[in-house]
């Protein structure tokens, strides 16, 4: 059927908002403004600094990689419910064709579009690009990692202070309650902040994991003739050395962090957990080099952008959890301010014995 053979209609114009206010409701979903995101500063947030700059990290992982996935949503909801429209559907069924056509744009445009846009400039200049990006989001990574352990560390440390003003007396209950009730609604806006964080960097992830991936085929050795497949398996093997003895130094380094943490006499148990995190991610960065060093032929390009996104990955599964677990390490239930115990010890007496004889 071609478009001229429709016959006219009219169309409803309330069904043109229905569809338009889809697409809205579609690219509108994140809050624009920092105001919109973590509130105005009223100067009642001791830890307003931590907010802003996890804030500003939160800012680089919603940007660019998501703009695909906007753009792709848009113009599924548009193809959808002028479809719908065209076929004399009801405005309810409009309305219903506008938002799966979204969810669906949503998910062509969601996976793979950072790594095809790449590619548009050609392989070579790809990879480099590629490269330079993992090598930012790896910066950034740790910029966001700082600021969230920095946020945690400035609400536990507000939280303990109202409950020690408490057990001192210097404060009455209703003004300790006060505080506490202000202190529970940061914390729900911080968790909030740091559940989006999370989500983008899982999102912008998975796009680079996709565009990893890529580049391993772009350079699959089974597409070399057989005389430069010769030639690749002496690369191959050199790379595997390198690689193991890459690992053996990053193992070592791990050692040394650790024994230099123990000297400031820091929780054993948590050291322990630490190190063991750190070995297994340096494990699984050296196993993904070596099956991109195979798969490739040695390629050094692949095998870059494979150690890249390895570093990257950790980094972001670390933070993203860190992130996640925020209100159980924040941990400010209803009048837990009045849970004094270890304050009131504090404040016991200390009489001095003095045996005789």
């Amino acid at each position: 059927m071609r478009y001229c053979d429709i016959a006219p209609r009219v169309i409803d114009l309330k069904i043109i908002a229905v569809v338009a206010g889809s697409v809205m409701l579609i690219s509108c979903a994140t809050p624009l403004t920092r105001e919109d995101r973590i509130g105005p500063d009223d100067g009642s947030d001791s830890c307003r600094r931590n907010v802003v700059a996890l804030d500003s990290t939160g800012n680089f992982f919603a940007e660019d990689m998501l703009k695909g996935a906007v753009v792709g949503a848009t113009t599924g909801a548009l193809a959808g419910g002028m479809l719908a429209i065209l076929s004399g559907k009801s405005g309810q069924d409009v309305a219903k064709s506008a938002l799966i056509g979204g969810a669906v744009g949503g998910m062509a445009g969601a996976i793979g579009g950072y790594y095809k846009s790449r590619m548009e400039q050609g392989r070579d200049q790809a990879v480099l690009a590629i490269n330079k990006d993992l090598t930012r989001e790896a910066s950034e990574l740790d910029k966001a990692d700082t600021a969230v352990r920095a946020l945690i560390t400035c609400r536990v440390d507000e939280r303990d202070q109202i409950r020690a003003d408490y057990a001192a007396k210097r404060i009455s209950k209703s003004e300790a309650q006060r505080r506490w009730n202000l202190l529970q609604e940061q914390v729900r806006r911080d968790n909030n902040l740091m559940q989006m964080v999370a989500e983008n960097i899982g999102k912008r992830q998975e796009e680079y994991k996709y565009a990893s991936d890529q580049v391993a085929a772009e350079f699959d050795i089974s597409k070399l003739p057989p005389a430069e497949q010769r030639a690749a398996k002496k690369r191959i093997a050199a790379n595997d050395k390198r690689i193991d003895g890459e690992y053996t130094q990053e193992v070592a380094k791990i050692d040394r962090d650790i024994a230099n943490q123990r000297k400031t006499k820091k929780m054993t148990a948590d050291l322990d957990q630490e190190k063991k995190r750190r070995q297994i991610a340096a494990q699984q960065a050296r196993d993904t080099k070596k099956q991109v060093n195979q798969k490739t032929g040695g390629s050094q390009e692949a095998v870059k952008t494979a150690s890249n996104y390895s570093s990257t990955r950790n980094k972001a599964e670390n933070t993203a959890k860190t992130a996640k677990n925020y209100q159980s390490e924040v941990a400010v239930a209803n009048d837990g301010f009045e849970k004094t115990s270890q304050w009131e010890n504090l404040h016991r007496p200390v009489y001095a014995l003095h045996i005789v004889g």
